[in-house]
């Protein structure tokens, strides 16, 4: 287990390199592998689900506030649980432009960044699920500690490592990239075979 102080000590002591012009980026790149973990890892624990019930006549679904990516959006009908197909706003509003018309949905996409939405406009309050990727809290000065911290905190190394390595100005910075880009993927793909089937589902 890591933490946001760990990393500020530890890239600078493995790249042997104590610049400032390394001290001043490091907090954007340990945001920016953070970024890159959280694209390529399948645990899990970065998915989540929300649910609760459309407002009938309305075209509006509520966007979770901790969302990284989408994974799917399912209603309840009396014929079942229903799979949405997701499609862009410019299609959804071609495909039902009047929404005072009300149907069973059979699309879903994004409104704007707070809301989604459901074409046709719903005609029943039916219960929805969304699968999501879950955006995690940075590490940064305030917030010293997170899952990718506390639970594969050499990959985040490596992942941090294989950026900071272009600061190393001598004959070492390539091989210190290949190196730890190597061992960041070594990581993400030991870390996602133990996940089994979940990591399939998405």
């Amino acid at each position: 287990m890591g933490t946001y102080a760990t990393l500020l000590t530890d890239v600078p002591a493995f790249l042997e390199n104590a610049s400032t012009e390394l001290s001043t980026n490091l907090p954007t790149i340990i945001t920016n592998a953070q970024d890159m973990m959280l694209r390529d890892l399948t645990v899990a624990e970065l998915f989540g689900t929300t649910s609760g019930s459309l407002t009938q006549s309305s075209i509006s679904v509520p966007r979770p506030s901790d969302i990284l990516s989408l994974r799917g959006m399912t209603i309840s009908t009396t014929s079942g649980l229903v799979s949405l197909n997701y499609r862009d706003r410019g299609y959804m509003e071609q495909y039902w432009p009047l929404q005072s018309q009300t149907a069973v949905p059979v699309y879903y996409g994004v409104l704007n960044e707070n809301t989604f939405m459901v074409a046709p406009t719903t005609n029943s309050s039916y219960f929805y699920t969304i699968q999501y990727k879950k955006r995690l809290a940075y590490l940064s000065s305030t917030n010293s500690s997170n899952w990718l911290s506390a639970n594969c905190y050499d990959t985040l190394l490596a992942a941090v490592l294989s950026d900071a390595a272009r600061f190393v100005m001598d004959d070492r910075q390539a091989g210190l990239i290949a190196i730890y880009t190597a061992r960041y993927k070594e990581g993400i793909a030991a870390i996602n075979a133990q996940q089994g089937p979940y990591a399939k589902d998405g």
